[in-house]
């Protein structure tokens, strides 16, 4: 659901932005096939994620890199996708591996940052209704010694899910039209700092535990192109937040080209 005509919203929803590292691009390897007709995996090996680079409101997200050099360590993803026709899909995804990358603890030995995120999402189109969701866990070992690395606490667990339901309005002013009218209600939330090292409990940082109501409409005249507009309600629940977290109007445009 990367491209900008896949998802509803102006900006990609806050769990595809801030935990789940969209854009992704790295080296490595994928195999991917059929098990069943309507059963799809694929499974490999990229380079792992720098643990130096993460940042405490956005995770892991930081930590990737695209330099062409051999990876000081690798991590291992795998999907399995579920299909029986194509108004329903349901799939599991996994990622495991260490981040340490060159990074060393105070003691001198390397450091490891092994890092688990799962994730498993839904779709399902009836008619002109279409329902979408995604939910993800994440792990990060050694958060200790990274806080003493980088001077950041970054979450030992994370956690997010977002629901959203879309209903096409264009189908019930002109049914054979090609362009279509949606408008979009999604419920989201996530916990940057779901769980925090033992020793890191009462350290300031900035935290981020969203809950966030968005709605809004899309103008799609053609499939590579839609036009949108959308209002979210925001709510920052963590305890190291003073300020209230603003609400959001936005506008903008969707391409593929």
């Amino acid at each position: 659901m990367e491209e900008p005509t896949a998802f509803y919203s102006v900006n990609r929803p806050e769990l595809e932005r801030i935990l789940i590292p969209s854009q992704w691009l790295d080296l490595g390897f994928m195999f991917y096939g059929q098990v069943l007709n309507n059963l799809e995996y694929n499974i490999g090996m990229v380079k792992g994620l720098n643990a130096g680079d993460f940042r405490e409101s956005s995770w892991v997200r930081q930590g990737r890199f695209m330099a062409l050099e051999f990876p000081e360590n690798v991590a291992a993803f795998g999907k399995l996708k579920y299909s029986p026709h194509e108004k329903f899909e349901i799939a599991a995804a996994g990622y495991h591996g260490n981040s340490g990358y060159d990074n060393i603890k105070a003691d001198g030995s390397r450091l490891l940052a092994p890092l688990t995120m799962t994730s498993l999402y839904f779709n399902y189109e009836h008619q002109n209704f279409s329902f979408f969701g995604v939910g993800m866990m994440g792990w990060l070992g050694d958060t200790d010694h990274i806080y003493h690395l980088t001077s950041r606490v970054i979450g030992e667990q994370t956690m997010g899910y977002y629901g959203e339901v879309r209903c096409d309005l264009m189908h019930y002013v002109k049914p054979d039209a090609k362009s279509k009218l949606p408008v979009f209600f999604r419920l989201e939330q996530l916990r940057t700092h779901a769980s925090v090292h033992a020793n890191l409990m009462d350290i300031e940082r900035e935290e981020l535990d969203l809950f966030n109501i968005t709605c809004g409409i899309n103008y799609r005249p053609k499939r590579n192109i839609a036009l949108k507009a959308n209002y979210q309600f925001r709510n920052n629940r963590s305890r190291f937040t003073e300020m209230r977290e603003p609400n959001l109007l936005e506008f903008g445009i969707g391409l593929i080209y």
